[in-house]
């Protein structure tokens, strides 16, 4: 399950002011399921929750804080017509919000580029 005040520490963490608790639900009710990831905190743990958040201007900032690598990995999965390969699997962020793909979620990218290609 998804947690606003997750969302909210992790961003913050990271100098990026989070959306409001309201947009926040707005963009939860047309989200797929929340996926259960394990892992500790990091700035790719930072982008993935800033996109499920539907914070696209904080998720890009937080991109840009990124070393060079995750940037261009990040990049290739949120921009469109592009797809980013995670673990064998070619993903792209619009699949995951579309529904058309439930392991593409974001959390699985933040855990691929954060333990060598592992996904969870």
């Amino acid at each position: 399950m998804r947690s606003y005040a997750e969302y909210v520490a992790a961003v913050a963490a990271y100098g990026v002011t989070p959306i409001s608790e309201e947009q926040w639900g707005q963009w939860q009710r047309d989200l797929p399921a929340a996926q259960a990831v394990s892992m500790p905190m990091s700035l790719n743990h930072a982008v993935a929750l800033a996109l499920e958040a539907g914070d696209l201007y904080g998720s890009a900032e937080l991109i840009n804080q990124c070393a060079e690598h995750d940037q261009v990995c990040w990049s290739q999965y949120t921009t469109e017509g592009e797809t980013f390969p995670a673990g064998g699997l070619w993903m792209n962020v619009l699949e995951w919000m579309n529904g058309t793909r439930p392991d593409a979620y974001p959390l699985a990218v933040a855990h691929m580029l954060d333990f060598d290609g592992e996904l969870p």
